[in-house]
């Protein structure tokens, strides 16, 4: 990678919030032996060895303060579940696992650049649509004319309840020269949680894409879905919890 001035966070940088972001949520099945490797100390994998994929889609700017360019804007991401601190709802009831990223993608540039800058987070190009259509919604991300991810849910129309908390994030990010350090990232939301069942998880990334160090293309073994409309404000880093040598 290249060397960049490491001063996150950029404190120039406003907080973003993205409100009623449909949200589609997939935990899949693992392989230990394969995430292991990708992820940095001091963290580790979480026994479970789940992977997370998120993916969201929001057309209208109108639902978003627009990361310094309003437009339409798509997510996905890879993360695996890891050991020790844990997110929460407000009313702490349900906890669950940190995430540590793993791959990263958004439609905004205006968005990706935001999130280096505040916080050094790097995320790729990427193309995520949601369609919605007879009780189910189908999401997929395409990489220049090719779809990699296509995921699939029946999710229910009716709202069943609204919860708040916070997700711990972790991210790897350039430090000082011939350094990397770990930050931590603690996203706050509120959402709107809907019926979701019959998930299923398709991938089929080119040969050279980073993402087939944690996974295999195939169809994926899918242990939970869930279906939300989620505001948050997304990227901003807490603090670093390792700093190492390249």
């Amino acid at each position: 990678m290249t060397n960049r001035e490491p001063r996150y966070p950029d404190l120039a940088i406003r907080p973003q919030i993205v409100r009623n972001a449909p949200l589609l949520t997939f935990f899949i099945a693992g392989d230990l032996h394969a995430i292991g490797p990708q992820v940095p100390p001091p963290l580790s994998p979480h026994p479970n060895g789940r992977i997370v994929l998120n993916m969201w889609f929001l057309p209208n700017p109108e639902e978003m303060t627009g990361f310094g360019e309003p437009g339409p804007m798509g997510v996905t991401y890879l993360a695996t579940e890891v050991a020790g601190e844990e997110g929460a709802s407000a009313d702490g009831a349900t906890r669950f696992p940190g995430r540590f990223w793993l791959e990263h993608w958004s439609s905004s540039s205006a968005a990706r650049q935001y999130a280096h800058r505040a916080s050094g987070l790097e995320i790729k190009s990427g193309d995520t649509r949601l369609h919605f259509q007879d009780g189910f919604v189908t999401a997929t991300l395409r990489l220049a004319d090719r779809a990699v991810v296509t995921a699939r849910a029946r999710v229910g129309r009716d709202r069943l309840k609204t919860v708040s908390g916070h997700s711990i994030y972790y991210a790897e990010r350039d430090a000082e020269a011939r350094s990397r350090e770990v930050a931590r990232y603690e996203v706050p939301w509120v959402s709107d949680a809907y019926a979701a069942e019959g998930g299923t998880v398709e991938f089929n990334f080119p040969e050279d894409e980073r993402a087939l160090r944690v996974v295999a293309n195939g169809r994926q073994t899918v242990t939970a879905v869930s279906f939300r409309k989620i505001t948050l404000v997304p990227y901003i880093a807490q603090n670093v919890v390792e700093r190492s040598p390249r």
